[in-house]
């Protein structure tokens, strides 16, 4: 199966139903079209006169065919009883003790420090912190425990930092910079979150603003790119999510509790 087949290397170089002809011709058997997506019936019609002509034989179509419903019958989707999802249980398993170990270890193996300003890190019990938090898409439609605003802030006050908080979003963050500058006043350093978004265009100008503050900054972000990551920022912790477990690691990690290593890639020459 695909990941989304209208993504921008594709659509400069194939016509859609070209490519999804080609896709399936290599091997491909589900091609994801957004279901909003008008492409969706042009796709269609293209694949259908594509096998009327012979430019997909009988034998790859059926092929596809076989490996679809061999998967959908594997997990019962051919039974009548809606598979092997049971709805009921659903927060039973997504909360599961096990899985909590396996997200914690997660989170505190993928953080890294990009780079650190000397005198920064770590921050001592009683430091008086502004902490800024985007709210990212994951925490606007979680807004649980898993993932919710205000959850570095919370790992950074349970270590005994004297802490204050405030939040954004992208799309209204000049109404929130006059808070962030109030507060900032009276904070010996700040620490705010940035995840990049597709939809995010301006993103690394949003974030650079927090260096005009004339506090040490330090930037915890979801993504080591310049996309997002100002060349300028000092300090900056990678945490890959914006996941509560990762915030936690990020605050162990500000507060000396975790080591975390450097990334094992330049990302500005990778992006070059």
């Amino acid at each position: 199966m695909t990941d989304s087949f209208t993504m921008g290397g594709l659509v400069n170089r194939y016509e859609i139903p070209d490519a999804a002809i080609k896709a399936i011709d290599a091997g491909v058997d589900l091609i994801l079209l957004k279901d909003e997506n008008a492409l969706r019936s042009e796709v269609y019609h293209g694949l259908l006169e594509a096998a009327r002509r012979g430019a997909l034989s009988e034998a790859r179509i059926q092929a596809s065919v076989r490996r679809v419903l061999t998967a959908k019958a594997r997990i019962g989707l051919l039974d009548g009883d809606q598979g092997i999802v049971d709805l009921e249980r659903v927060n039973e398993r997504l909360f599961d003790p096990e899985h909590a170990l396996v997200v914690t270890e997660a989170a505190e193996k993928s953080v890294i420090v990009l780079r650190q300003q000397p005198g920064v890190l770590p921050i001592q019990p009683g430091a008086r912190v502004l902490v800024v938090e985007q709210v990212s898409s994951v925490m606007r439609r979680l807004n649980d425990p898993t993932a919710y605003p205000g959850a570095l802030y919370h790992a950074l006050l349970a270590r005994g930092i004297n802490a204050t908080y405030t939040d954004f979003e992208a799309s209204s963050f000049d109404k929130a910079w006059g808070v962030v500058q109030k507060r900032a006043a009276d904070a010996d350093r700040v620490v705010h979150t940035g995840f990049y978004e597709r939809s995010d265009a301006d993103a690394r100008d949003l974030h650079a603003r927090f260096l005009t503050l004339g506090k040490p900054t330090v930037f915890v972000t979801n993504n080591p790119y310049e996309l997002i990551v100002s060349p300028q920022m000092p300090t900056v912790v990678v945490t890959f999510s914006s996941f509560a477990a990762s915030m936690t690691a990020a605050a162990q990690v500000l507060c000396g509790q975790l080591a975390a290593g450097p990334l094992n890639f330049d990302p500005t020459r990778l992006w070059k």
